[in-house]
């Protein structure tokens, strides 16, 4: 019997102990006040000040005692002392967004790789709003340090220098080195070849837009692509394969495949953040993108479209979506096939065009 079922047993005795103790009145009194426990529960996610679902345990844990004697009461605290640990270390492991100081090391130098890759000529490069470092769940993190851990051991790529072609931007991933004598910049990678990648995503709430709201919303669990808030769903879960959406235009498109597609161009991104959310409060439209960190192990450099593909070609670990002349993209992408090759590292926040 798991704890949702003792759940379920011991609100059906504490139900019937407040029917024998204190008469049908207090008993219906009883059955609203859970009622409205589950129902606030249910509304808040359970991320309200007051949890309303406590008051929901001491009306049945008090039923109990009186139904089943001291027995069945102890047992009854015991598993409701399980719940709230559980509950209580969702809460602690649930995902954070700390604002940065706009003159701090890490905001400039995420403002410059969001400007310096804003390419599109079409579309003037907007004023940032705010940017905010994500602290994911622990479980997402290592599941990501497992995985990179891994390409690196098969791949050992740390220290050795990028191809020319595919360099990526600069970027706090990705450790400069100077060649003696020559001068020259030389990039290098890291274990992994972990590198911070733009990602675009509509934007249903104003999480990151007013100081209050700070929380994810209700809609972040939503199955729906169309209506839930994809900004929130990939806080709480990270990046999933089956939830792989469609652009401002309201097309599906895969061009390397069914996998999670990242950008060095910011610009790019921005093409699958619709019009931006409206904020009644100041008449502003905002839109949000994901920085984030990315290990492309080692990339299958391609050029033409491959919409069959359900992984990288044997060899490699990501597939990376090459501009040329003679191909069919403007700019680069980047394609990884398995969710724990990625996870979002900042929120930028900013105002739409």
């Amino acid at each position: 019997m798991n704890t949702h079922n003792l759940q379920i047993f011991f609100c059906l005795f504490g139900f019937y102990g407040w029917y024998v103790e204190m008469g049908r009145n207090l008993y219906l009194f009883s059955c609203a006040l859970c009622l409205y426990a589950y129902l606030g529960a249910m509304i808040s996610r359970e991320r309200s000040r007051y949890n309303p679902v406590i008051i929901n345990r001491m009306v049945c844990l008090y039923g109990c005692y009186v139904t089943l004697g001291q027995s069945f009461y102890i047992l009854g605290c015991l598993c409701g002392l399980f719940q709230c640990l559980v509950v209580l270390r969702k809460r602690l492991d649930a995902p954070r967004l700390v604002k940065l100081h706009c003159a701090s090391r890490k905001f400039q130098s995420i403002e410059r790789q969001f400007s310096d890759s804003w390419k599109h000529v079409n579309k003037p490069l907007p004023k940032l709003h705010a940017i905010w470092e994500i602290r994911p769940p622990s479980d997402i993190l290592r599941r990501y340090v497992a995985y990179r851990d891994r390409v690196e051991s098969m791949r050992r790529l740390r220290g050795l220098p990028f191809p020319q072609r595919s360099a990526p931007l600069l970027s706090a991933s990705s450790p400069i080195t100077v060649s003696s004598g020559s001068g020259k910049i030389r990039r290098t990678m890291t274990a992994g070849n972990e590198q911070r990648r733009f990602h675009g995503t509509p934007m249903r709430c104003l999480l990151g837009v007013r100081p209050e709201c700070d929380g994810t919303c209700s809609a972040a669990d939503n199955t729906d692509t169309n209506s839930a808030c994809a900004v929130c769903g990939i806080l709480h879960e990270c990046f999933r394969i089956d939830r792989v959406g469609r652009n401002s235009r309201g097309v599906s498109w895969s061009r390397f495949g069914r996998g999670i597609y990242f950008s060095a161009t910011s610009s790019k991104s921005d093409d699958y953040n619709g019009t931006g959310l409206l904020d009644e409060a100041d008449g502003r439209r905002y839109k949000a993108m994901f920085l984030s960190m990315v290990v492309v192990g080692k990339g299958y450099e391609a050029v033409k479209n491959n919409e069959a593909l359900i992984g990288p070609p044997k060899g490699f670990d990501s597939v990376l979506g090459e501009p040329s002349t003679n191909g069919v993209l403007n700019y680069d992408e980047v394609v990884v096939y398995d969710e724990a090759a990625c996870y979002p590292r900042y929120l930028i926040v900013y105002y739409a065009s």
